[in-house]
């Protein structure tokens, strides 16, 4: 009959300092299926080492294992972690349950490690705990159960694939005499009832009685070999084990990978509290203050320019120019397609007599329908709709000592309009045209004296069609550079206010990316702080990922694990600090808001503005950022040598 594991001249050597030890030297020996084999020896002996071996979870110096005719030191890495969670079962002395995870997802971990959903893997879990009686403590963590309890949950996990082969080591030495006894008769049924391969080490003389064959060890070697009872393996029961197989490549999926990472995050409450809020005052940092710039940025470029402004292109004439700006003008630049309005204006100076007060002030020839256009915005009243009427601004009240507009609206008022004659070669020869006006509209401008009436008047009076400044209104904000090149193009010159609130955009978006670089040394920090407390965590939790690769689990899914869990740190900052950047930018501006309301100031002023786009980014940023800080630490985990893992305290 073929056996089951073929061990051929197991060598394994160490090197602690100078020293080379030799723990195994030569091991040959072979197991049948169904066989209770029972590796004896003293302490040191180089039992531990050959199950280590026989389970895959270190490496020969020389030798080989074959396990049904293949050789498990030539399978890589991915198949040696099936062959570990599949075709052997490991039970520990230490037990080596995961402390953060409950009875029950230990021992379904094997299944959840192959790709077995978790409402599969929790049946297949429940039926083994019901039949090693222990299912009445699945919810409990192994910190909660008893040391007989723990051995049994570790039983339980090691035969939930129901493998071939049970790989058993010192299962007593932690326990009391009858919790003891128990685990023994538990070994004995599964190997008995079941049919399953056991290969038990113990260095108990007492546990000698129940192997088939009894393996003497001593110094590295085998000494002796004696046969015990006869194999006689009774029917196995079906029902009480069922296999579950497992898909090619078959890993821990997202969810099963995501729960554990949540599982690690919060077990260290404080620690992930204080490694979040650092990571969040990072990205607060950033947030705040450019979301200052931002609001200071929006706040500036409102004061410098209305919506009309913005589309608002202004045209001169060069200094040596030929053309001028008249009607001539006003045909040509009509023409350019974007344009919506070309708005002339004439200003002459003039006096202005009330009652018994006379004062100064600027009067505009304006088009009706461009009073707006011209950034005329009226606080009572209407435009002015003939010739007989006018719109005064609200400064030319207060230069009357009027408070209400009212008191002046509907009323004449006299205006001598000061002009030179185009035929007049002497500058200083102003005549002046008296003129009696229906004031029908007041502005809100409190600041220049202006009176505003026709365009048409102004020029039919004074016989001067030269304007003193021209404008075009453009349908949209995007045309206006193309408006002006035409223009320019025609021979005029063209300004815009857009050329100023783009070097002002030029200066805050300078200011934003100083500010942005000043909050993020605090993110940085905060990073760094996350490589140190996952450098931490994978020291505090190197013993787990040995326990986790003894039980199949493959190097992608230890790096995953850990990646999450770095995924989560990056995610909940990010979240954290963008969350608290917009409360304390609503709560300043919200103070702002009060204090110009209590003070009677008109308007909304919003010193903090987050953008939306700009924030999420952050949050992505945040999480690669630290998926790369914890690209170290996560990959130093999935490398890590099951055996030098589980040895690691």
């Amino acid at each position: 009959m073929k056996s089951q594991i073929c061990i051929n001249n197991l060598i394994r050597s160490f090197k602690v300092g100078d020293d080379k030890i030799e723990a195994l030297r030569g091991v040959n020996l072979e197991i049948q299926k169904g066989e209770f084999v029972v590796v004896y020896g003293p302490s040191g002996c180089g039992k531990t080492t050959l199950l280590s071996l026989l389970a895959g979870l270190d490496q020969p110096t020389e030798g080989s294992v074959e396990v049904t005719g293949i050789n498990i030191f030539k399978l890589n890495s991915n198949d040696l972690a099936k062959y570990r969670r599949t075709r052997v079962g490991m039970v520990f002395q230490q037990f080596n349950l995961i402390p953060t995870l409950s009875v029950l997802d230990n021992v379904a971990m094997p299944l959840l490690l192959s790709g077995v959903g978790r409402g599969l893997a929790y049946k297949r879990a429940r039926e083994i705990l019901r039949v090693l009686d222990i299912s009445d403590r699945a919810r409990h963590k192994p910190s909660q159960i008893s040391g007989g309890q723990q051995q049994r949950v570790a039983i339980a996990r090691a035969i939930i694939q129901n493998p071939g082969i049970l790989l058993v080591d010192e299962p007593t030495g932690n326990l009391d005499v009858e919790a003891g006894t128990e685990i023994m008769k538990l070994l004995h049924m599964i190997n008995r009832k079941w049919g399953r391969t056991v290969v038990l080490v113990t260095h108990n003389p007492d546990y000698t009685q129940l192997g088939d064959r009894i393996i003497y060890m001593e110094d590295g070697r085998i000494t002796k070999e004696e046969v015990g009872r006869k194999i006689t393996a009774e029917s196995e029961d079906v029902d009480s084990v069922k296999y579950f197989g497992t898909k090619k490549g078959g890993s821990l999926r997202f969810w099963e990978i995501f729960r554990i990472s949540k599982v690690h995050f919060l077990s260290k409450r404080l620690r992930t509290f204080l490694t979040v809020l650092g990571v969040a005052l990072g990205v607060g940092s950033i947030l705040t203050l450019v979301s200052l710039g931002v609001g200071l940025q929006g706040i500036t470029s409102s004061q410098l320019a209305s919506l009309d402004a913005l589309v608002t292109v202004n045209i001169s004439l060069s200094k040596d120019s030929i053309k001028k700006l008249d009607d001539k003008a006003v045909s040509e630049l009509s023409g350019i397609s974007g344009v919506t309005m070309v708005s002339p204006t004439l200003n002459y100076p003039a006096k202005v007599t009330y009652g018994s007060s006379t004062g100064q002030l600027l009067l505009d020839g304006v088009k009706e329908n461009a009073l707006a256009f011209e950034g005329v915005s009226l606080e009572s009243g209407r435009n002015f709709q003939t010739d007989d009427e006018v719109v005064l601004s609200k400064a030319v009240l207060k230069s009357f000592g009027i408070t209400n507009s009212d008191a002046i609206l509907n009323k004449n008022i006299d205006l001598g309009l000061l002009y030179v004659p185009a035929d007049s070669a002497d500058l200083q020869n102003y005549k002046e045209i008296k003129l009696i006006k229906k004031v029908v509209g007041i502005s809100s401008d409190d600041t220049i004296s202006t009176a505003y009436m026709s365009l048409l008047a102004v020029v039919s009076m004074t016989g001067n069609n030269s304007y003193s400044t021209l404008k075009l209104k453009v349908d949209n904000r995007d045309h206006v550079e193309q408006v002006r090149n035409k223009a320019d193009n025609l021979g005029y010159q063209t300004t815009s206010v857009v050329d100023l609130i783009k070097r002002v955009d030029r200066v805050f978006l300078i200011t934003e990316i100083v500010l942005g670089v000043i909050g993020g040394v605090a993110l940085i920090v905060a990073l760094i702080g996350i490589v140190n407390i996952m450098t931490i965590s994978l020291l505090e939790r190197t013993h787990e990922v040995g326990v986790m690769k003894a039980i199949g689990a493959t190097n992608r899914d230890i790096r995953k694990i850990f990646e999450y869990e770095v995924f989560l740190f990056g995610f909940w900052g990010g979240l954290t600090g963008v969350v608290g950047a917009w409360i304390f930018g609503f709560a300043i501006n919200s103070l702002v808001a009060y204090l110009m309301k209590s003070g009677g100031i008109g308007g909304t002023m919003q010193v903090f503005t987050t953008p939306v786009s700009f924030a999420i980014e952050m949050i992505v940023l945040t999480v690669l950022v630290a998926l790369l800080a914890g690209l170290y630490p996560s990959r130093l985990a999935s490398k890590l040598s099951p055996m030098e893992a589980l040895r690691y305290e």
